[in-house]
Parts: C-alpha cells; sequence; structure tokens
C-alpha cells in the first residue's frame, strides 16, 4: 500500500515566505525615509539655501508665561514688550535665531530669575520666566567685624537709597539680586546681613528661627552674621539678642522659655547676651512699672548659674 505523500517541500515554502519579515520592514522604512528625503531635497530646491529659507519663518508673535502656577507679578510688561518688538523689528527668523543669547538677555530684566525659550513653528516663541521671589533685604558687610558703628552705617546707607533706586535683596533660593522696589514696601521686609556669599546661610537662618519665635509672638527684624561667624538678631520690638559663634539654636530655645517669666526681657529695645554658658545677661531698660524714667541698667543682669562664664 502506497504511504501518503510527505510535506516537507510545502513547510519549505512557508517558512521561505515567513522568514524576511524583518527585510521587509526595512525596505518599508527604506522606502519612507527615502520619500522624506526626496520631500526636503524639494523644499530645499523650491526655496534655496538656509538664508533664503529662514525668510519664510520670521518671528511673528513672542509669548510670554509662568513658568510656575503663580502668575508674573513683578516683571514689567514694558520691558518684555522691549523684547518682543526687537525680535521683530530685527529681521529675526525662526531658523537662526540664536536661543542662548535671547535667553541670557531676558534674564537681564530685572525681576527674571530664570528663562526658557521654545520655538514653536511657524512662526511663534514661547518664553517662560521664573521670577524672583523676594524673602528680604540683604546688606554685605565689610571687611571689618560687625558692630553697632557698622550696624548704623549701613542702615544710613540703605536709607540714602532714593524709592526709585535698585536695592539689594534675598529670593527664597537665597541668592541675592537687585530690584527696585519702594522704601515703604521694602520696610515690610527683614534685613538680613552678612560676608559675601553669605546669604543662603543668613537666610536659613532666618527661617529656622521663625517657628521658634513664633512661641513668644516675636518674629525676626535683622538677622546677622558676622566676619566672626557670630550670630546677632534683632526682633521685632528692637531686643538683640547676641547669639555667639557656636550652639545658637541652643542659646534662642533658652530666651524663647525665659521669655514669658523674666519681664525685663519683654521690654523693647534690649540687649540680651546668650553666649553664658547656662544664662544669659540682659542689658536694656528696667520695667516702666518700677521707674518713672528710663533707667538704663549700667551692669548686666545674669540669669541663671552666677558663676557663668561669656562663651562665644
Amino acid at each position: 500500500m502506497a504511504k501518503p505523500p510527505s510535506r516537507p517541500l510545502a513547510k519549505a515554502d512557508a517558512a521561505s515566505s515567513a522568514a524576511p519579515l524583518h527585510s521587509r520592514r526595512s525596505v518599508v522604512l527604506g522606502v519612507s525615509l527615502m520619500a522624506m528625503l526626496l520631500a526636503a531635497a524639494g523644499v530645499f530646491a523650491a526655496l534655496g539655501t538656509l538664508p533664503q529659507l529662514a525668510r519664510h519663518f520670521p518671528v511673528e508673535r513672542v509669548v510670554f508665561v509662568s513658568a510656575g502656577p503663580e502668575r508674573l507679578v513683578e516683571v514689567s510688561n514694558e520691558e518684555l514688550e522691549r523684547v518682543a518688538e526687537a525680535l521683530q523689528t530685527r529681521g529675526a527668523n525662526m531658523l537662526q535665531l540664536d536661543l542662548i543669547a535671547l535667553k541670557a538677555a531676558i534674564k537681564q530684566i530685572t525681576w527674571v530669575r530664570e528663562a526658557t525659550v521654545r520655538r514653536q513653528f511657524p512662526g511663534t516663541l514661547e518664553v517662560a520666566i521664573e521670577e524672583h521671589r523676594v524673602a528680604a533685604r540683604w546688606a554685605a558687610l565689610s571687611v571689618k567685624p560687625a558692630s553697632a558703628e557698622n550696624t548704623e552705617s549701613a542702615d544710613s546707607a540703605e536709607s540714602d537709597q532714593g524709592a526709585e533706586s535698585k536695592r539689594p535683596l534675598v529670593n527664597t533660593f537665597g541668592e541675592v539680586f537687585s530690584a527696585q522696589m519702594s522704601d515703604e514696601r521694602a520696610d515690610q521686609l527683614p534685613l538680613l546681613r552678612g560676608p559675601a556669599d553669605s546669604s543662603a546661610e543668613v537666610l536659613t537662618r532666618m527661617v529656622s528661627a521663625a517657628p521658634v519665635l513664633t512661641e513668644i509672638s516675636r518674629s525676626a527684624r535683622e538677622v546677622t552674621l558676622t566676619e566672626r561667624r557670630a550670630w546677632r538678631v534683632v526682633l521685632d520690638n528692637g531686643t538683640a539678642l547676641e547669639l555667639g559663634r557656636t550652639d545658637s539654636d541652643v542659646r534662642l530655645a533658652r530666651f524663647v522659655r525665659a521669655y514669658p517669666q523674666v519681664v525685663v526681657l519683654q521690654n523693647p529695645n534690649g540687649n540680651v547676651d546668650l553666649r553664658y554658658a547656662g544664662g544669659f545677661a540682659i542689658k536694656g531698660t528696667l520695667p516702666a512699672a518700677k521707674a518713672k524714667s528710663t533707667t538704663k541698667v549700667e551692669s548686666p543682669t545674669r540669669v541663671g548659674n552666677g558663676r557663668s562664664t561669656l562663651m562665644h
């Protein structure tokens, strides 16, 4: 009895037809790429070289947006309009425009911290702007260590600035920048002082002290880091706290604990030296109930261990 014919040849034929699938895909991609190249060559042939092509893509519109969820409130609209007009009147085009140079120019505008420029063809530029968020005023210290005289000179120099003058400010990143600000608005901001390049450190000190001082309903009006790396904080009632170079957090907490119990600490415009181990010295005015007129304390009033030594 004859056996039915086997079908190895049919299987081989099917395998041969299925095997070159990737080859067929390569052919399709190659044809598509060739079509794109031919189309691009046709455009260049019709319009000419890149400079000639760029003329067909002028900057027609410049859109300024906020880089974050907050709207732009500080940057001058007039300055932004001047940038947009300059791009359009000078014949800037989308293909040859130097985005890096444009970004650098926009960052020179007052209150602009960062900028990102994007092309949106055929003729729109989108500029996303991050504004400086002001945290405090800034006064860089001179080479000499900070003292009462230096503090007064810094204040007088700041007061000489007119309402229209730019003044040094610190943003929420601890970066120093200059911007115009009215005297009335500037007076509402705390003042930070310190050596050059210490603005971020001084801002951090102010931010960390804020919740501690809130416990006694006080806030920091001035924070100073001296050239000797000692901390001095002036409260909103004018009382100055000498915190020294070490353990400033511990010393500030000691003042806050004693504040409700020691009445003289609550008087304005005093001076509290917290550089004593386990205590502090008070200089300033006596409570009004104990004196008919303002009386100065000639010698410091020590609170704590009577044998405490002055520390830095």
